[in-house]
């Protein structure tokens, strides 16, 4: 289960209209063995990035994960997204 509290404040914050990714250090089939039960809180992000993404070029701890993330949110949700402005949850 996430953590207590966790999927109301990402629901929260998609009501609010704020763009949302999930930014992840582990490939593609280990992101889904962790994450299967969160279904529900990972329907909320709007982008997604794995560690294989094949157009990363460097993986954490290089920006270039959240770099791709803002570009795909850019691009998703059809804005500017200010780096400077962004927040990230760190586990």
């Amino acid at each position: 289960t996430p953590m207590p509290g966790a999927l109301n404040l990402v629901k929260l914050l998609k009501a609010k209209g704020l763009p949302l990714a999930v930014v992840s250090s582990s490939d593609t089939r280990a992101f889904h063995r962790k994450t299967d039960h969160l279904r529900e809180l990972l329907e909320q992000f709007d982008v997604v990035v794995k560690s294989d993404d094949n157009e990363l070029r460097n993986g954490k701890p290089a920006p270039d994960m959240y770099h791709l993330a803002i570009k795909r949110l850019e691009a998703k949700r059809g804005v500017n997204i200010t780096k400077r402005l962004c927040v990230a949850f760190e586990d």
